[in-house]
This record gives structure tokens, C-alpha cells and sequence, in this order.
């Protein structure tokens, strides 16, 4: 037998497992997984003897002969030697890992799920793009997943959340732009990738744009992406419990959570001075009713308002038990969802008194990492603000209704700001904004707002994400490469606050990264994005929106002023536009926190 046929039934081998259900004999796939190793120490490949082990182990995992199993993968680590560290080892550790936890033997899989992940953490940003970053996680994200779970049985938290930090939304953190880039930057990056926008600019004006046309411009953004991590060596904070707890005032806590597997959830409470974990069990028919409303927030175009009501049946599920005692005395709560998570608007459960988003100022964090960011708050605000009520976008002829009340909504912001360049109608164009980016106006400002169409992410290439100007579309790739000042965005805009669950084949992205509008935007400089989850009706937008401006501009921070403007809606809507769907899209996302807040103290409205 040669290499190419013994990897062929190395693959067959895998596949026959798979289909067999629990309880099947397996012993005739022992007897051919012993005929390959054979045949691999015949040939004398090292990684094929791995991979026979390997394959020999998930067999003997599936019949629950756990010891075999790690006697099996031990095996397989003495036959690769010092090949294939970063990936058939991290493979026999994530299984050695899982058998250990399968038996309950927490300390041995904790200790296990070490070594593995020191290893995906020393290969892991060597991978080019930060799709591939993700997509790296793919098959290794167990190791996080029984390490999360090994910390927890054994009380380690701090451990715990560690890990879970290390594999939930990190590359953002990383890639969060903290200063301008340098000329070197510009030089070798920054132009040809404007110049192949502009490209894409005129063939939409023409009627098409090519699919060549298109990935080149991908593959230059991920070259710009990667120069400009390289250049500045870019590191996200470590994580530190004590640090984040330190962060908090007095008055915040934090729901964390995070998907073991689809049927455990992890939810963990933390406030300045503790940290409480609860391991949630999820079933079958939950985790089914969860994933089809999270697919109609994000598939939803029109239809019955009502059925955005539903959300309410999940509070019990996600919820801590009892509402947790440390969230008591708390009016801020920063939340950070998990996968399919994201999709679900948590300011909208119902609580005995209200709203969650009544009684707590909410916002959303990617992770906890984020919160230790700190930036400096403008002395003075100035706005940007662009709205849109009908469009001449090539291709879109048609099919973008007029929004009668968009001009309406940012001209409302000049009477609100003392400083606020309003630009509507035919002057809300791509022009405009390039020539102000271009010029280096863009970053004077301190806050954009964006009164226009949006459209639902698309999960395969979700940083190409769009807003509608006048004549053009405006998607994430160009957004992330402004330099932004701005400490708050509103996106007015339908489904600009989606990202993507799913993805390139993946039912769930394994690294939890943000992709999206709101990456863009946190790439480009921002601090909060004010977006929506789901379609916006402007008999709910225009009065949110420009009653969260006057707060703001009051000096309410973005979480407050949000959530006062969203009371003040829900007390004066009828039946109708009360309903969840008109008010609940709106949330708020935030990375990094301002400087001048003083750790430990309650602030004041």
C-alpha cells in the first residue's frame, strides 16, 4: 500500500466512525485502525502512525474505553516526535484532553488542555488573515472548550475565564487601532487599496462588478490588515480578573457567557468583587427554539412584529438564577454573548418590574479583555451626520423605498449639537466622505450618525457589510480603513448591528470573532456603535435616536442615554409600536472605557 491509498482509508476509517450511531459494534473499525498502523510503520511515516492512533482513538472514545484511548493517543504523541507540533499534536492533546474529561479526571484534562493551548496561542497569530485566525480554531477550539470546563470543576475562575478569553472574540482586541497609521503604512497599503475601490465604484456605475474585482480588493485589505499588525507588533492586554473587576464602579456588573458545547452554557456574574459561575444545561428542544429565532433576527426582512415577542421565553434560560444577588444594587450591566448569543437582544427580556433595559443603562462587550482599553473622552462634541431619503444606487433601482424621515432625523441634530455638519439629500454621498477622510477631517470628529438603508450580514464575507449613500454603497472594508476619533457612531440603519454566527462552511465561528459593521467601525477608531439587530421603523428610529443626541450631547454617557431614550419611547408608543420589534434592535456595543472613570465609585446619572 502506498502513502496515497493509506491516506485514503485513514479518511475512509474517520468517515465509518462518524456514521456509526451509540451503541453500534465497533470491531471490525479496531481491527482495520490496527491493519493501517501496520501498514504506516511498514512505509515508516511518522504521521501516518499518529494518525492511525489518533483514529483509533476517537473508536475507542465512542465506545467510552476512555483508558484505551489516552494509552492510544499517548502512542501517537512518541510516534511523531518532535513533527507536527501545531497541529497532529494539538489534535492528540484535544482528544487526550477529552478522555480525561469524559472520565471526570478534571485536574489531568485542565493540565492537558494547558500544554494544547499554550501551543494554538504560540501558532496561532502567525496565520495570516484574521478570517484564518478564526478558521484556525475550527478543530482545536475543544482544547478551550474541556479546559473551560476542567477550571470550573475545579474552582479555578480566574483560570477559567482566561481561557475563555483566549478563544472568544480575540483578534479585534488585538487589531483595535490605537494611533494613526504611519506613512509606511499608507505607502505600501493604504493606496492600492483605495485605488481598487474606486475601481469597484465605477464598474457599479456601469452595472457590474466582477468577482476578480472584488477579491482583489479582499486580498489587499487582508494585506493592509496583516502590514499593519506586523508594523506595530500589535498585542491585546492580558487578561486579569483582578484588573477587569477593578474596572468596574460599584454600580456595573457583567453577564458573561459562553457555549461549552450546544448544550452547555456557561453564565458567569462578576461585579467588582466577585466572580459567580453557573453552568447551564441546555436541552434539545431549547437549544432548537434558540437557533430558530436567532435565524429569523438575522433572515428578517418583513413580516409579523409580533413574533419578535418571543424572545421573552429564552430570560429564564439565559438569565442568571434568582437574577443573581450581585446584580441587586447594579443600574449598568455590560453584557458579553457567545456565538449564537449575539443574535439575541437581552435588553428586551422581561423582568418582574420591566424591561431589562429599564431597570439597567445595557451595553455589549466582545470580551472581557476589551473593557481594560481605556481612551480619552473629547472636551467638545462635533458631529458628523448623514441621512439619506432616496437613492440612485447602480443595481439598486427600485429596490430601496424611499425614508421620508432620514433628512428629518440628522437635520433634528443641528438644533442638538453646537457643532454639526449635516450632509443630506444628493450631498450624503461617497465623494463627500472620501474627500473628508482624505483631507483628515473624518478624525475631528467625535461622533458620526448614519440615517440610511442597511441590508443583513452576509456570512460569508461579513466585513462587506454595507450602508446605502445616495448613489453608492459603503461596506466595512472601507470603513476599517478610516482613522476615527469618535467616540460614539449611530448606525440608523437596518441590521447594522448583525455579525456573523456562522460562516465559510463553519456552523459556528470557533474563535467567536466580530465581523461585520460594528468591527469595522471598532477598526477604524470608534469606541460605542449605537446599531440595530433587525430592520428599524422610523416610527421608532427618529424619536430614539434623536432623543439618545440630546442626552448625549447633555453629557449622559452613550449606555445612559440610550436607555432613557428607549424608556421615554416605550411610555409614549401605542399598542402597537410599544411591541418589542420597534424599540428592541437598537443596542449599544463598546470597546474600551473612558479614561476619566474613577474604578470603584458609583457615578451619577
Amino acid at each position: 500500500m502506498d502513502a496515497v491509498s493509506l491516506r485514503q482509508k485513514l479518511d475512509s476509517l474517520a468517515t465509518d466512525n462518524l456514521r456509526r450511531s451509540d451503541g453500534d459494534a465497533r470491531d471490525d473499525l479496531l481491527d482495520t485502525s490496527l491493519t493501517l498502523e501496520a501498514e504506516a510503520r511498514r512505509i515508516n511515516v511518522p504521521d501516518f502512525v499518529a494518525v492511525s492512533l489518533l483514529r483509533r482513538a476517537d473508536i475507542l472514545l465512542a465506545l467510552k474505553r476512555h483508558g484505551e484511548a489516552i494509552d492510544s493517543l499517548d502512542r501517537a504523541r512518541l510516534a511523531l516526535g518532535s513533527l507536527r507540533q501545531h497541529d497532529l499534536l494539538v489534535s492528540v492533546l484535544t482528544k487526550k484532553a477529552e478522555a480525561f474529561a469524559r472520565m471526570k479526571d478534571w485536574t489531568n484534562a485542565s493540565a492537558t488542555c494547558e500544554e494544547g493551548i499554550n501551543l494554538v496561542e504560540a501558532y496561532r497569530y502567525k496565520v495570516s488573515s484574521q478570517y484564518m485566525q478564526s478558521a484556525y480554531l475550527r478543530f482545536r477550539i475543544g482544547l478551550y472548550a474541556w479546559g473551560v470546563r476542567s477550571a470550573f470543576e475545579l474552582g479555578h475562575y480566574a483560570l477559567m475565564l482566561q481561557r475563555m478569553e483566549l478563544s472568544k472574540c480575540r483578534s479585534i482586541v488585538r487589531h483595535h487601532r490605537q494611533e494613526t497609521a504611519t506613512a509606511e503604512d499608507v505607502h505600501q497599503g493604504e493606496e492600492p487599496f483605495k485605488r481598487v475601490c474606486a475601481e469597484i465604484d465605477l464598474a457599479r456605475e456601469r452595472g457590474t462588478v466582477s468577482d476578480e474585482l472584488l477579491m482583489k480588493r479582499r486580498t489587499l485589505w487582508d494585506l493592509l490588515v496583516i502590514g499593519r499588525g506586523r508594523e506595530r507588533d500589535e498585542e491585546a492586554p492580558p487578561f486579569d480578573l483582578d484588573a477587569v473587576q477593578a474596572a468596574l464602579t460599584a454600580d456595573e456588573a457583567i453577564l458573561y457567557y459562553y457555549w461549552i458545547d450546544t448544550l452547555s452554557l456557561m453564565i458567569v456574574t462578576i461585579d467588582s468583587s466577585a466572580c459567580a459561575p453557573e453552568l447551564r444545561s441546555v436541552s434539545q428542544d431549547q437549544r432548537r427554539a434558540l437557533e430558530a429565532f436567532t435565524q429569523s433576527v438575522l433572515q428578517f426582512r418583513s413580516g409579523n412584529a409580533s413574533s419578535f415577542d418571543a424572545v421573552e421565553q429564552f430570560a429564564e434560560l439565559l438569565l442568571p438564577g434568582g437574577m443573581s444577588d450581585l446584580l441587586a444594587a447594579k443600574t449598568r450591566l455590560l453584557i458579553s454573548p457567545h456565538r449564537i448569543l449575539h443574535a439575541v437582544p437581552f435588553h428586551a427580556f422581561r423582568l418582574k418590574d420591566g424591561y431589562l433595559i429599564e431597570r439597567f443603562a445595557t451595553s455589549y462587550v466582545p470580551n472581557l479583555t476589551s473593557i481594560l482599553l481605556r481612551y480619552d473622552t473629547p472636551a467638545d462634541r462635533r458631529v458628523l451626520a448623514l441621512g439619506i431619503g432616496d437613492y440612485k444606487v447602480p443595481g439598486y433601482e427600485g429596490k430601496l423605498g424611499s425614508l421620508t424621515k432620514a433628512e428629518q432625523e440628522v437635520e433634528s441634530l443641528k438644533e442638538v449639537y453646537s457643532k454639526a455638519d449635516v450632509f443630506t439629500g444628493a450631498d450624503a454621498n461617497e465623494h463627500r466622505l472620501r474627500q473628508l477622510e482624505n483631507d483628515g477631517t473624518l478624525s475631528q470628529f467625535t461622533c458620526l450618525h448614519f440615517a440610511t438603508h442597511g441590508d443583513n450580514v452576509n456570512s460569508d464575507t461579513p466585513m462587506e457589510s454595507h450602508l446605502f449613500l445616495r448613489d453608492s454603497i459603503l461596506d466595512g472594508l472601507e470603513i476599517a480603513n478610516w482613522k476615527l476619533r469618535a467616540e460614539c457612531v449611530v448606525l440608523s440603519a437596518c441590521c447594522s448591528g448583525q455579525r456573523p454566527i456562522s460562516g465559510r462552511g463553519m456552523q459556528e465561528l470557533p474563535g467567536d470573532e466580530l465581523f461585520g459593521l460594528q468591527a469595522a467601525f471598532f477598526a477604524a477608531g470608534a469606541r460605542r456603535i449605537v446599531s440595530a439587530l433587525w430592520p428599524v421603523d422610523s416610527r421608532a428610529a427618529v424619536p430614539i435616536t434623536i432623543a439618545f443626541h440630546r442626552r448625549y450631547a447633555q453629557g449622559a454617557s452613550a449606555e445612559e442615554a440610550l436607555q432613557k431614550a428607549v424608556i421615554d419611547y416605550i411610555k409614549q408608543a401605542g399598542t402597537l409600536t410599544r411591541k418589542i420589534y420597534y424599540w428592541a434592535p437598537f443596542f449599544l456595543s463598546a470597546m474600551g472605557r473612558p479614561a476619566r472613570e474613577q474604578p470603584g465609585r458609583t457615578r451619577r446619572g
